[in-house]
Order: structure tokens, then sequence, then C-alpha cells
């Protein structure tokens, strides 16, 4: 969210994201890592995933911060 205005809509679709990105981790794990030959792609893959969702959960946090600052100083302003 480069420059643009934080509303809770957005904080609400990122959040929503991660929770189906945490799904697909999830089957992805239950599909690929839960047998008996784990393939060195699969664990790439994984890495992959799990990088991902990483990034998207620190600027989801970022978000959230730089939100709750604009709702002080409204309160502020008010």
């Amino acid at each position: 969210m480069n420059n643009e205005e934080i509303n809770l809509n957005q904080l609400l679709l990122e959040k929503n994201m991660l929770t189906g990105a945490l799904e697909g981790l999830a089957a992805f794990v239950s599909d690929h890592i839960s047998k008996e030959n784990v393939l060195m792609q699969d664990v790439s893959a994984l890495h992959g995933l799990i990088y991902g969702i990483q990034l998207m959960a620190e600027a989801h946090g970022d978000n959230l911060d730089k939100y709750e600052l604009k709702l002080i100083e409204e309160k502020r302003n008010k």
C-alpha cells in the first residue's frame, strides 16, 4: 500500500488473503510433505510458500500499525 490511504477494507482484505494462504499452505503440506518420499522440489516449494506468507504478514502488520497511528491522529485532531 505504497502512498495509499490505509483503510479498514484493505486491512480486512489482507487478513482474508493471509487466512487463505495459510489454508493453502496446510493443504500443500498435507498433499506433498506428509508422505513417505518427499521430493526436493516440494521442499523448495514449501520454502517459497512460507517466505511469501511471511512477507504478507509483515506487510499486514506494518499496515495495521499505520492504520492505528492514523486513528490516533484523527482522535487527537478532534
